[in-house]
């Protein structure tokens, strides 16, 4: 028979054992409560998914008759091997990516739910390689939304475009504008989100839906047409049951036109206890004044930010209100950007020990990474 002291000592131990697990915050938004809650929602719309694999070069998963002629045309064998080719350059540098979150962003990644990718265009990629755990994504650039792919007699020219579309991404680490164009202007990738579609069935992401929304003054998200500026996207890796959610806004965000966007500023406000501010690539935009705005309210609504030196200059970050990772070299940036050169940024990479950084990211080969974490 167990003592009445016994009962007492394993009451207390069990107690301490729960009181502990509430203790620990990551227990909370741990992916395996995240997709408990959202096995039910995690249904992929076939069609929407097969017709992004169309053009993303991978087989259909469907009995759709007039997909899979398409896929058994000698065009899309072609285009099936130029997409596979130019998406083997960007697996040489995922699985470096992955470890690099693993190993440096588990907590920045367990902490936050939200990110906020300023000028981006339609880069889901590393968004989702570097933060695969966040509830929700969102992306912002100057590229219009567009229409979700639609797969009717795509020719030789069509699968070029997007092929270029991608490579820079796959290569570079980053989008150009102009690879979303080509010389026939009646052949065009329809904005941003015909490319997150693809980046989406490469990366293995299943589409739940894909809505138009647009942003009341208060931040809260509404239901749009789509003449709209604004796409929701929600989606689940493969073999999960944690339903993501991905909102492309397209908007620029120059001072003048992002103080009067109290929607976009309220709907980051709403989640800024949770908040982690990404950008790359960015073109130094936020190193001069007509960015200003952006910036400091980045800086003031951001629990970290993650960044390349294209980012926020590091003079704005002060010492008592951010701790600080350096990972990589700092080098004088491209010569398109030559003006931009930090020294401030660059001794403090001499006199740190900083990380190393074994895949590129941004503009240069020889690349950088910061993490600042408010303190």
């Amino acid at each position: 028979m167990i003592s009445k002291n016994t009962i007492i000592t394993l009451l207390c131990c069990g107690l301490c054992l729960l009181t502990s697990c509430a203790k620990d915050g990551h227990s909370h938004n741990s992916v395996s409560d995240k997709e408990n809650r959202n096995a039910k929602l995690c249904i992929a719309d076939k069609a929407l998914n097969d017709e992004a694999r169309v053009m993303a070069g991978l087989p259909v998963n469907t009995s759709n008759k007039k997909l899979k002629e398409i896929t058994n045309s000698p065009q899309w064998k072609t285009h099936e091997e130029n997409m596979n080719r130019i998406w083997n350059i960007y697996q040489q540098t995922s699985p470096k990516l992955m470890v690099f979150a693993q190993d440096e962003l588990t907590d920045v990644d367990d902490d936050c739910n939200f990110v906020f990718y300023p000028f981006s265009g339609p880069d889901f990629l590393f968004a989702n390689a570097l933060f695969p755990k966040m509830q929700t994504y969102l992306l912002v650039g100057l590229e219009k939304v567009g229409t979700p792919v639609r797969v009717k007699r795509p020719a030789t020219d069509t699968y070029q475009l997007y092929e270029n579309a991608v490579s820079g991404i796959f290569n570079l680490s980053f989008f150009s504008t102009e690879d979303m164009r080509s010389k026939n202007t009646d052949n065009t990738i329809s904005g941003v989100l015909p490319l997150i579609e693809i980046l989406m069935a490469r990366t293995k992401r299943e589409i739940v839906s894909i809505k138009y929304k647009k942003l009341a003054a208060t931040g809260k998200v509404q239901q749009a047409d789509s003449t709209g500026n604004m796409v929701e996207i929600k989606f689940f890796k493969q073999g999960s049951h944690f339903l993501q959610t991905l909102y492309y806004i397209s908007s620029n965000l120059q001072n003048r036109s992002f103080a009067r966007n109290l929607g976009l500023q309220n709907f980051i406000k709403s989640n800024q206890q949770q908040a982690l501010c990404f950008t790359k690539s960015a073109s130094y935009l936020m190193h001069t004044d007509t960015f200003s705005y952006v910036r400091s309210f980045i800086l003031d609504n951001s629990q970290v930010i993650v960044q390349d030196d294209s980012g926020i200059p590091w003079k704005y970050f002060l010492p008592d209100e951010w701790d600080n990772t350096l990972y990589g070299s700092y080098h004088t940036p491209i010569d398109e950007y030559i003006d931009y050169k930090q020294d401030d940024l660059e001794s403090a990479y001499q006199k740190a020990d900083p990380e190393i950084l074994d895949f590129r990211i941004g503009y240069s080969r020889q690349s950088n990474l910061q993490i600042f974490t408010r303190k």
